[in-house]
């Protein structure tokens, strides 16, 4: 006898029991009825698949296919949760509106079938009932959310079709739950590969209405939340390859673009982009303070091994050794060794000074951060001067690259704010 499911109650005389006990033959048990505990037997029968007990008990009263059991779930959940398409058709047959039923959690019976992959059951369902197909869960889930959710790849796949189909009904591969996420967002956050491939290469006519670059509630489209995942290699450079080919771009971008593309119908930007930006606008911030914390640490620490070398302060090839009786001690020095260190030390300070420069851009009280920045270079200067005088032209050469990289960042955004600002003076 298999076993029985949760929370049901068994109606049987308990003399037969004990008689079965006594002749230790249990093929009687085999005629138990289980019931759910509301006492409605309509509930056990859809879910047991009992086609002849469904149809008497909705003979006899078409009501019950209303009622519910402890989780709120209706006769014809369970049938969809089990994959009963004929008991799914009798019980639609006898009232269409039990399409529309919820749970505990709002999902209708098209969700239930979508969570367990019950292909032939959702068939039945739109094809009695397509207004279903809007019906959303208590957290905005459409049961094509649902089916991304539950990694159901053949239920997604029935359903973009089916969306395609029709087109009063495409606009939902596009739906939000409410924190915004579109099912491609819940497809690349999961790294389903497949499902993506689904919405965006299958069927063109779903891929032309498919919106890469929708934004959830955080402000991510779904190119940004795949670069904020761990990297797991080949996969998320298909999603990725697969992302872009479709159009897909990062939520700063966008807002490059659409700010350009207002600035040029007259600066009037949509309110949204406003928004967008004091959501990000904080993220870049910090990545920015915390880039020159590092950048500050690097430059104190560059700067200060300049002072004490690895064994002792250098010379033109000499090293001096400093004994604890006072007495000093000149030796050769390895040439190799002190113009290796030399040359990475002085691109690690002058490196860290660029990056310094860089971000200090916005700083308020200009110019004097520059100015400190600037001066501090100038003693680093003087202070490999002093060391080794032939090495500091080598080190003005290194310093030349990062300097002029760091100097045209902040024209290249100056000139840029300037031509934003008289472009759109211009047309306006």
């Amino acid at each position: 006898m298999s076993l029985l499911p949760r929370h049901r109650f068994i109606f049987w005389p308990i003399s037969h029991v004990e008689g079965c006990c006594q002749s230790n033959s249990f093929e009687p048990l085999n005629d138990l009825e289980v019931v759910e505990p509301s006492g409605n037997r309509l509930l056990t029968a859809a879910e047991l698949g009992n086609c002849d007990a469904v149809e008497e008990k909705l003979a006899r009263e078409p009501g019950c296919a209303e009622e519910v059991n402890a989780d709120g779930l209706t006769p014809l959940h369970l049938a969809c949760r089990e994959g009963h398409v004929g008991i799914v058709r009798k019980l639609i047959s006898s009232s269409a509106k039990l399409c529309f039923k919820t749970d505990k959690v709002g999902g209708t019976p098209l969700h239930t079938a979508a969570m367990n992959g019950r292909v032939d059951v959702i068939k039945v369902l739109l094809q009695a009932c397509p207004e279903s197909v809007k019906e959303v869960t208590a957290t905005g889930e459409t049961c094509l959310h649902t089916a991304v959710v539950y990694h159901k790849g053949k239920v997604v796949q029935f359903l973009v079709k089916w969306l395609a189909e029709r087109t009063d009904y495409n606009y939902l591969v596009n739906g939000k739950d409410y924190g915004g996420n579109t099912v491609l967002h819940i497809a690349t956050s999961r790294k389903q590969l497949q499902t993506l491939k689904v919405l965006l290469t299958y069927n063109p006519s779903i891929s032309s209405v498919v919106d890469v670059n929708a934004m959830n509630s955080g402000g991510f489209t779904a190119l940004d939340i795949l670069d904020v995942l761990p990297y797991c290699g080949k996969t998320d450079m298909e999603i990725d390859k697969l992302l872009r080919r479709a159009g897909a771009l990062r939520a700063r971008d966008m807002i490059h673009h659409d700010a350009v593309y207002a600035c040029r119908r007259g600066c009037h930007q949509p309110s949204n982009i406003d928004t967008i930006k004091a959501i990000i606008k904080p993220r870049r911030e910090y990545a920015c303070g915390v880039l020159l914390v590092i950048a500050t640490m690097l430059a104190t620490v560059t700067f200060r091994a300049a002072f004490s070398p690895p064994g002792g302060n250098f010379k033109e090839g000499y090293v001096y050794n400093y004994h604890g009786d006072g007495t000093l001690q000149l030796k050769r020095s390895e040439s190799i060794i002190t113009s290796s260190f030399l040359l990475f030390n002085s691109t690690g300070f002058v490196a860290s000074v660029a990056i310094i420069i860089f971000l200090l851009h916005e700083f308020p009280m200009k110019p004097w951060p520059q100015i400190s920045i600037s001066t501090l270079f100038g003693s680093y200067m003087c202070l490999i001067m002093a060391i080794s005088p032939s090495k500091a032209l080598a080190l003005l050469l290194i310093a030349l690259p990062f300097l002029l990289l760091a100097a045209l960042g902040k024209i290249y955004g100056f000139a840029g704010q300037r031509s934003s600002v008289s472009s759109c003076n211009g047309d306006a």
